[in-house]
């Protein structure tokens, strides 16, 4: 029973490391370089590595601290506040989406057409 329980818990961290990056590679590459896409592709990215970060300390720097010392607390303060700015980084991404899009299309209408073969 212990395995499996490894085996939830290394598959759950995967996924909350993997899938951020993996939306932050779709926005990147839909959104190419535009504010909204460094945007939001950016804060999802420093999202994943900052899961990773806090999974490394967490096993690693704080497996002999009590959950109730005062070290745990802080760090664990420190990374839900970065989490927030970054959800609000994220935030100010999408309300750009809009513009980002009506950026992307001008774009593509200034573009030459390309020779098809």
């Amino acid at each position: 029973m212990g395995e499996l329980r490894q085996a939830y818990d290394l598959g759950s961290t995967a996924v909350w490391i993997v899938l951020p990056l993996i939306v932050a590679a779709g926005v990147f590459i839909r959104f190419r370089f535009t504010l909204s896409g460094l945007l939001v592709g950016g804060g999802f990215a420093l999202t994943g590595l900052k899961t990773a970060v806090m999974i490394i300390v967490n096993r690693l720097v704080l497996s002999g601290v009590g959950y109730q010392e005062t070290r745990r607390t802080m760090v664990i303060l420190g990374s839900n506040v970065l989490g927030f700015l970054l959800l609000l980084v994220i935030a100010a991404g999408i309300f750009l989406i809009p513009s980002s899009l009506e950026q992307l299309s001008r774009r593509r209408r200034n573009e030459p057409p390309s020779a098809s073969p």
